[in-house]
């Protein structure tokens, strides 16, 4: 009976925590489907996105956001593998790694909604988490004091990528987003389960999580949308090319999250 219970209870925690639906356009779906029928070759790759393009230029960019952010961040990360001598296969310290790895995807994946939401880089402070300085923060336009994602990086390219920094990183992360959890839930009246979202940047992997508030405030429930390479091989072009529905959700419900907060 105690199984059963549990198993009830660990069902509607999942239910509760589920990303949200969203639907891709039909550039969107292409690409990504051109992506996974490719050979992985990066040339050949290269050479379809750039045939694409070419029949969907004009489309329009906020319709189309989501074709273009797998259109560019695709098109970034291809640009680097040809190049002759691709920067994310050296040594690079985190700070020097950032604006091609995480800074540049989480721009482009939120330039369709800065009017909503806004990010800030290095050594940030929030009012609710006091004196703990971030790499990054988002904020919301419309109350500053909403912060609903916070960013670190855990060390750089093949440089301070240790476990020890990124377990003291993330306990960092989950320690202060407690904070902006109650803040939420007893300030802005925000029904459970109560979200704050989070991205690191890992041993040049990167992670788009989220921790819950449920069950009355009695429990955190920790979700990974995904976790996706910074690309160095057309093959792991291809697996990020799929987890772009991931990390489109991730956003999604960090949008959902702060216009419901607005209301």
């Amino acid at each position: 009976m105690s199984g059963t219970l549990l198993e009830e209870s660990g069902a509607s925690i999942k239910s509760l925590t589920d990303p949200p639906k969203i639907e891709l356009s039909e550039p969107c779906k292409d690409i990504l489907n051109l992506i996974s029928k490719s050979s992985a070759s990066a040339t050949c790759i290269k050479s379809q996105i750039r045939s694409f393009i070419g029949t969907n230029n004009s489309l329009d960019e906020s319709e189309y956001a989501d074709y273009y952010f797998a259109e560019s961040t695709l098109h970034h990360f291809l640009q680097m593998m040809t190049s002759p001598r691709n920067p994310i296969l050296f040594p690079m310290k985190e700070r020097t790694a950032a604006p091609i790895t995480t800074i540049y995807l989480l721009h482009a994946m939120f330039l369709s909604c800065n009017d909503l939401v806004s990010f800030h880089w290095i050594e940030r402070t929030a009012d609710i988490t006091g004196a703990a300085k971030w790499d990054g923060i988002c904020f919301s336009i419309k109350d500053k004091r909403l912060t609903p994602v916070l960013i670190e990086f855990s060390g750089g390219i093949h440089f301070n990528s240790t476990t020890e920094k990124e377990q003291r990183d993330e306990s960092k992360m989950i320690r202060n987003m407690v904070k902006l959890l109650e803040y939420a839930k007893y300030v802005k009246k925000h029904k459970s389960p109560v979200p704050q979202f989070y991205c690191r940047f890992f041993n040049n992997q990167i992670f788009f999580e989220a921790i819950f508030l449920v069950d009355e405030e009695t429990r955190l429930v920790k979700r990974t949308f995904c976790k996706i390479p910074c690309p160095v091989t057309p093959r792991e072009l291809k697996i990020f090319a799929e987890n772009i529905p991931a990390m489109l959700k991730w956003k999604q419900a960090i949008i959902n999250y702060v216009i419901e907060s607005q209301k």
